[in-house]
C-alpha cells in the first residue's frame, strides 16, 4: 500500500528559498516534490559520494512525483514453498517499506519531498521531521510516505510541524561493500546521501517556515538503523556550519546493528560476485568497470543477491552500512559504548514480534542441531558452532516460548496448525522468529539504550514496545505484532482507535519538545496516556497495547541478552 492520499490539488504555492524558487501543490497540505538536494549520481558519478548541488533552482516544478532510486524488490514467488505463508504476502507486500508500487526508477534520484501546513510562512519556525524510510537498505522511496493526516492531527492539537522525506541510494548503488569501495572512499553512500539531505534542510527549511534548530530525525526499520548511524557518523560529529543538524531522534524497529567492516570477507564476497555478474573481472579496475557498466546489467548483478524477505538467508542483508574507518569509524554499538556519538534525546522501541515476517524462508528446521547449523553457517561467521549452540540454548524448542510471544497453549491451538506435534506454521517457525527478532531488533535495542544511558546519563532516552495486535488477528495471528505494525497507525491515524491515538500522541509531543510527555501523565489504565519514565529510571518500557498502555520491565529474555552483551563481537554480521 502506497501511503499517498492522492488528494486533488486545489492550487499551487510558490516559495523562495536559498536554493532558488520552487512551485508546489496545495491540497490539505502544501507539498513540494522532487527537489534535488545533490547532483545526479549517475554515469561516472555512480558509486561515488554525493556532490552538493550548486545550480540554482529556477521556478522548479515541485508538483510531480519524483523518481525512486533503483530498487531491489522481494521475490514473492519464494513463498510458494511454504503454503501456510501465502496469506502473508498481501500483508507484507502492503507494508510501505516493501511495497513494489513505486514511481519510475532512476539513478538520478537524490531529491526530497516537503510537506507543510497550508498557509505556512517563513516566520512560523515550525518543528521539522526528517523522515528516513526503511526497506532493508534494498528498497524504499520518499514518495511512499505521505504525512498529511498526521500533520492535520498535529494542527488540531496546536502541534504543527513540517515533514521532509529524502530519497537516498539503496541496494548496491548505496551500500556496496568491498576493499575496492573502501579504497575509493565510496562506502556508505546512502548514509552520506541522508547527511547531505539534512544539510539541505539546514540551509533551506527556514525559508519554508521550519525551524532548523528543532529537527527530529525519525526512521523505521532500516530507516531507524540509518537514524542510529547518523548519531555516530563521522565519529559522532553531526554539526554543519557550526550548528547541530538535528536535535532529537525516534527509532522504530531498528537501532545499532553489530556489523563487520566494509572490507570483511562477507562484504568482499558480495562485491566479487557482483563484479563477476557485471562482466567486470580482475585484474581490470573492477570499480571503474562497474561505473561504466550498462545500468540494467549492473542492476541485475546487484539484484541477484538474496533479498531479506521470504528467503533462507533472511535478515543477512546483502547491502548495508559497514564500518570503513571514516564515515563509520566502528560498528555502531561499539561507538556508542565508547561515547563516540551525537547525544540527543531519543525515543527507541520495537514491535513485540519483529521477525515473524522474516521467518518464512526456513521451512524445515526441525531440531536444535539444525537450528545451530543454520545460524552458524548463514549469519554468525565469527562464532564457533559451540558458541552458537550456547546462544541458541536460551530459546527452548517449546513453541510456546517463540514468536509471536505469549501465544502458547490455547492460542497456538486456535491459530496454528499442528506440525510435527507442535503448533506452528512450519517446523521451527516460532523459534527462528524469536531469535531473529532479538539479534536484529529487540535485544540490540536494549543494548544500545543501556550504553546510551550509562555513557551519557544527562541525555534523556525513552524506550517502548508495541503489542497492538496480540492475538487479535489484525493482520494474520501468526504474524503477531509484526515489524511495521505501527506504520499505518502513525501515517493513517485513526482517533477512534486507541493504539493509533496513543502512539500519535507521544510522537507529536516528541516532535514538538524532544520529550514525549507533554500533555500526558494521567494514570495507567484503559484509554489513558501515562507518564513515560526515562529508561534509566527503572529500565521500564512504555508498553503500547490495543486498548491500554502499561509499563513493562525491560528484562525479558535476560539470558539471551546477557549472552549477546558478553559476546557481541562473535555475533557480528
Amino acid at each position: 500500500m502506497k501511503l499517498n492520499l492522492k488528494t486533488l490539488f486545489v492550487g499551487i504555492v510558490t516559495a523562495t528559498i536559498p536554493a532558488g524558487v520552487i512551485i508546489g501543490a496545495v491540497s490539505d497540505v502544501e507539498t513540494f516534490r522532487g527537489i534535488p538536494y545533490a547532483d545526479s549520481p549517475a554515469g561516472l558519478e555512480r558509486l561515488k559520494p554525493p556532490k552538493r548541488r550548486l545550480e540554482r533552482l529556477d521556478n522548479f516544478n515541485a508538483t510531480l512525483e519524483p523518481a525512486s532510486c533503483p530498487q531491489m524488490n522481494p521475490d514473492w514467488t519464494n513463498v510458494q514453498q511454504n503454503p501456510e505463508a501465502v496469506g502473508a504476502v498481501p500483508v507484507i507486500a502492503g507494508s510501505p517499506q516493501y511495497s513494489t508500487t513505486s514511481s519510475r526508477e532512476s539513478e538520478d534520484c537524490l531529491t526530497l519531498n516537503i510537506q507543510r501546513p497550508r498557509g505556512t510562512t517563513e516566520h512560523d519556525r515550525l518543528p521539522v521531521v526528517f523522515w528516513i524510510y526503511g526497506g532493508g537498505f534494498l528498497s524504499g522511496a520518499a514518495h511512499r510516505w505521505d504525512a498529511a493526516l498526521l500533520m492535520q492531527l498535529g494542527q488540531k492539537r496546536n502541534q504543527s510541524f513540517i515533514f521532509v522525506a529524502a530519497n537516498y541510494r539503496v541496494n548496491g548503488f548505496g551500500f556496496l561493500g568491498g576493499r575496492q569501495i573502501k579504497e575509493a572512499g565510496s562506502s556508505n553512500l546512502g548514509l552520506l546521501d541522508q547527511r547531505m539531505g539534512l544539510e539541505w534542510v539546514a540551509d533551506n527549511i527556514g525559508a519554508l517556515g521550519g525551524n532548523p534548530d528543532k529537527v527530529t530525525v525519525i526512521g523505521e526499520s532500516a530507516g531507524a538503523m540509518s537514524t542510529f548511524d547518523q548519531l555516530v557518523l563521522f565519529n559522532g560529529d553531526a554539526t554543519y556550519n557550526g550548528k547541530s543538524l538535528f536535535h532529537g531522534a525516534i527509532m522504530s524497529s531498528g537501532n545499532a546493528l553489530p556489523v563487520d567492516p566494509i572490507d570483511s570477507p562477507r562484504a568482499q564476497a558480495i562485491y566479487d560476485r557482483v563484479a563477476a555478474r557485471a562482466d567486470c573481472p580482475p585484474p581490470n579496475d573492477t570499480l571503474d568497470c562497474l561505473r561504466r557498466c550498462d545500468y540494467k546489467t549492473l542492476a541485475a548483478a546487484f539484484n541477484a543477491e538474496p533479498h531479506i524477505v521470504f528467503t533462507y538467508q533472511s535478515l543477512v542483508f546483502p547491502y548495508l552500512p559497514r564500518p570503513d574507518g571514516k564515515v563509520l569509524v566502528d560498528s555502531p554499538e561499539a561507538m556508542v559504548k565508547n561515547n563516540q556519538y551525537h547525544a540527543v534525546p531519543v525515543m527507541m522501541g520495537n514491535q513485540e514480534d519483529e521477525a515473524t515476517m522474516f521467518a518464512f524462508g526456513q521451512w524445515n528446521i526441525t531440531s536444535t542441531d539444525a537450528l545451530v547449523t543454520y545460524f552458524h553457517e548463514t549469519m554468525f561467521a565469527h562464532a564457533t558452532k559451540e558458541e552458537v549452540s550456547d546462544f541458541v540454548q536460551h530459546y527452548p524448542e517449546d513453541s510456546s516460548a517463540g514468536s509471536p510471544f505469549r501465544t502458547g497453549g490455547y492460542w497456538d491451538k486456535v491459530y496454528f496448525k499442528e506440525v510435527n506435534g507442535r503448533n506452528e506454521t512450519s517446523p521451527g517457525f516460532k523459534r527462528v522468529a524469536a531469535i531473529l527478532g532479538d539479534v536484529f531488533f529487540t535485544l540490540t535495542r536494549r543494548l544500545a539504550v543501556h550504553y546510551m544511558v550509562t555513557r551519557r546519563p544527562d541525555i534523556p532516552v525513552w524506550s517502548y514496545m508495541s503489542s497492538y495486535d496480540y492475538v487479535t488477528g489484525t493482520f494474520l495471528p501468526w504474524l503477531g505484532t509484526m515489524h511495521g505494525s505501527d506504520l499505518l497507525r502513525i501515517f493513517r491515524p485513526d482517533q477512534k482507535d486507541f493504539s493509533s491515538r496513543s502512539t500519535c500522541t507521544y510522537w507529536l509531543n516528541f516532535i514538538q519538545n524532544q520529550n514525549p510527555n507533554n500533555g500526558t501523565g494521567v494514570g495507567i489504565g484503559r484509554g489513558k496516556f501515562p507518564y513515560w519514565p526515562l529508561w534509566a529510571r527503572g529500565n521500564k518500557l512504555l508498553w503500547f497495547r490495543r486498548l491500554r498502555i502499561d509499563l513493562l520491565a525491560d528484562n525479558f529474555r535476560s539470558g539471551s541478552y546477557k549472552y549477546m552483551k558478553a559476546n557481541t563481537s562473535t555475533l557480528y554480521f
